[in-house]
């Protein structure tokens, strides 16, 4: 019988390539993969092997993430719910239709509205990836979720109180006139505090995460299960982002290939530096770009006065100074897996790949959080002595003074270092296989019963 799961990522790259991972692994368990998400993503998808399916447009993307550079690190969940309910219509028309063709089963986020209301529509099988514990609302042990009070004296009935406040007078006033008349129309009864409980599979949520850095809830979705973390690459030569050039023209081929050979040749030297003894600090500030406009100079400076080198993952030049010292290295692409062995702490801004990557390679971490999961991830590292957290006001103040005092805790550090060999040494699964294995039985279990 031929069957098809159709996955729907929403969000940048560390939100789809996950699914990318586990759709390889589903359609090596002999089902048709389809991928349905905005169409920057296309050529991952094609590497991947998995059937691209259009859902918004380039611009559209773009416009949201122009948007998040310069909405308030507190206000950026807004735009990520109003860009993904804007297009939950045009899913809906789409998979109304794909539903019947074969048996199929979904595969979204707690953000793919259209998909979870085909799925309650029609009856269909469906299960949420959870990538990062901070979607999942919990009076027990909560997530970190500014500007809410939910830390661990807080009780348990305020913290629902604020959960009930955020959705009556924040989250459903923004859903409810997108996503409501969508409902009326597939004939659904109404529904409020759509964040609550209803974005999630109603009987199977897997979190892409270990129990360690996030135990599971009493009052978590049902149907929760860790899977463990899932990460996706894409292939180095295609994955390195076209830098710009210094005049800021586009740059030539020559240019894209030096790119790419910086690339390894960085990895290569830090992997020099590491064999020389010598530190070896990293930066991945993400697809947002740096916290603030000075920050890579802040770096440079503190790393200098350190004496060790600093390797900068960075794809637009623009944000670096115009000439850089022999102690720094810039890449517009690095893969993690090779690159974290080589250094002895990494910068990054808190998304949950590189948190996870940092854990798993036993490399202490200073997490800069700006949007939504970041500051989460960031509260969980200091939680639990992987690392440091500086909020958004401090990166913005910080001085070359006070990075070279971070930088030297990071390095010395010493009950630090041994926590995070600690949490390197325990099994590391397959998240991706595991997911795959878990939706597989749901998928045969459900067309078994029907």
């Amino acid at each position: 019988m031929r069957t098809q799961v159709i996955l729907n990522p929403n969000g940048s790259g560390g939100d789809v390539h996950p699914f990318l991972a586990i759709g390889q692994e589903l359609q090596r368990l002999g089902h048709h993969v389809g991928v349905m998400t905005n169409p920057r993503f296309q050529p991952q998808i094609g590497q991947a092997g998995l059937e691209f399916i259009p859902l918004g447009t380039v611009e559209g993307l773009e416009l949201a993430g122009g948007r998040l550079q310069h909405q308030k690190s507190t206000a950026a969940w807004q735009v990520a719910l109003e860009w993904t309910a804007r297009i939950s219509a045009e899913a809906v028309d789409y998979l109304e239709q794909r539903r019947l063709r074969y048996p199929t089963l979904f595969v979204g986020s707690p953000l793919s509205f259209g998909m979870r209301l085909v799925a309650e529509r029609y009856s269909l099988p469906m299960a949420t990836l959870i990538l990062s514990p901070y979607v999942l609302r919990s009076c027990q042990d909560s997530p970190c979720m500014p500007p809410l009070w939910l830390g661990r004296g807080v009780p348990a009935p305020l913290k629902a109180l604020q959960y009930w406040v955020a959705d009556r007078w924040a989250i459903d006033p923004l859903l409810q006139p997108l996503l409501g008349p969508l409902r009326c129309r597939l004939g659904l009864p109404p529904q409020r505090r759509w964040m609550q409980r209803w974005c999630f599979s109603p009987t199977l949520n897997l979190g892409c995460f270990p129990p360690w850095f996030a135990p599971t809830q009493p009052d978590w979705p049902p149907g929760f299960q860790h899977v463990g973390p899932v990460h996706w690459d894409p292939p180095a030569p295609s994955a390195v982002t076209t830098p710009s050039s210094s005049n800021g023209e586009r740059p030539t081929s020559a240019d894209t290939t030096t790119a790419r050979v910086a690339s390894g040749t960085s990895i290569n030297h830090a992997a020099a530096v590491a064999s020389s003894g010598n530190r070896c600090m990293g930066i991945l500030a993400g697809s947002a770009g740096p916290p603030s406009a000075n920050f890579y100079q802040v770096w440079i400076e503190a790393t200098a006065a350190l004496g060790c080198h600093l390797f900068i993952i960075e794809p637009d030049r623009a944000w670096l100074p115009p000439t850089l010292p022999s102690h720094v290295r810039v890449a517009t692409y690095a893969p993690l897996e090779p690159l974290l062995p080589q250094l002895d702490c990494l910068i990054h801004s808190g998304s949950i790949s590189a948190t996870l990557r940092c854990a798993a390679a036993g490399v202490p971490q200073l997490v800069c959080p700006r949007f939504n999961d970041q500051f989460d991830n960031a509260a969980r590292v200091q939680r639990l002595g992987l690392g440091l957290a500086l909020p958004p006001a401090q990166v913005q103040r910080l001085s070359s003074i006070q990075a070279q005092r971070i930088g030297y805790s990071l390095f010395t550090n010493l009950p630090q270092k041994e926590r995070c060999q600690q949490v390197a040494g325990l099994p590391q699964a397959s998240g991706a296989r595991a997911a795959a294995a878990q939706i597989d039985a749901a998928f045969r279990q459900e067309y078994r019963q029907t």
